[in-house]
């Protein structure tokens, strides 16, 4: 993928190939301070494509921005999550989709989260927010969708609805 920033460490598991085909199973990879497994299939015929599942472990949000090299938030993010990712499409423009869990209690700006579940699509430099479902610490459920540019800009568009949330 053009767009990693940097290369996979300590890399173990089993690879198979197949004329044009590379399959990954089981392998246990490090990607900056992100550990984990992938699964699936790389087609390197052109215009070749992805098939590829990965499970992240648990890791600190703001290590994954940095892993990513992507411009911090305008607001304070403090957490851990861990995520499933779905990789496919061609080789030149791939789709990445996250379904992300916290897997412990998390603050976003001035809101503490006993949990949060949320459902990304990458495309290019937008990051679709297509589903977002959080428990704030202080009771109700905060909902929301959107859209966020990530390189180099501040371009964020979100709905958001809090149901049942205690406060003014």
């Amino acid at each position: 993928i053009a767009e990693l920033t940097q290369p996979f460490l300590n890399s173990n598991g089993k690879l198979f190939f197949k004329e044009t085909e590379i399959g990954f199973d089981a392998v246990h990879t490090i990607f900056g301070d992100v550990a984990g497994t992938i699964n699936g299939v790389l087609e390197t015929k052109k215009p070749g494509s992805y098939q590829l599942a990965i499970q992240t472990k648990p890791t600190e949000i703001n290590k994954v921005i940095n892993t990513l090299k992507l411009d911090k938030p305008g607001i304070p993010i403090a957490g851990e999550i861990k995520s499933a990712i779905q990789i496919t499409g061609a080789l030149n423009k791939p789709k990445v989709d996250f379904d992300l869990v916290t897997t412990r209690v998390t603050r976003i700006d001035r809101v503490d989260f006993k949990n949060i579940r949320a459902n990304l699509q990458l495309l290019g430099n937008t990051l679709n927010v297509k589903e977002f479902d959080g428990n704030p610490l202080v009771g109700g459920r905060v909902v929301g969708n959107g859209t966020i540019a990530l390189k180099h800009s501040k371009n964020l568009a979100f709905n958001a609805t809090a149901i049942n949330v205690p406060g003014n």
